[in-house]
């Protein structure tokens, strides 16, 4: 077996310097990636809320044009006229 040198506080001291300076580091991290996260989250809200009013205006419009070519139909006593664009 090698002998070991002694710990010195001088050692203890360089190593406790260079954990505090990595703890450092890894704080920074953690901003940064909660700072991405916290953008990504309001992006998707953003996202899902322009999502629900579109859908929300592809129905209004929907009922519209029913409820003209209902009209148009009816007015013209035409069943032919203006046919639904429904697949």
């Amino acid at each position: 077996m090698s002998e070991r040198e002694p710990v010195t506080l001088e050692f203890l001291a360089c190593q406790q310097d260079r954990m505090l300076a990595e703890l450092s580091s890894l704080r920074d991290d953690v901003n940064v990636l909660r700072a991405i996260v916290q953008r990504l989250d309001n992006s998707h809200t953003q996202l899902l809320s322009e999502a629900r009013a579109t859908h929300t205006q592809v129905s209004c419009h929907g009922g519209d044009c029913a409820a003209l070519r209902a009209w148009h139909r009816k007015r013209t006593n035409d069943p032919l006229a203006l046919p639904d664009a429904r697949h």
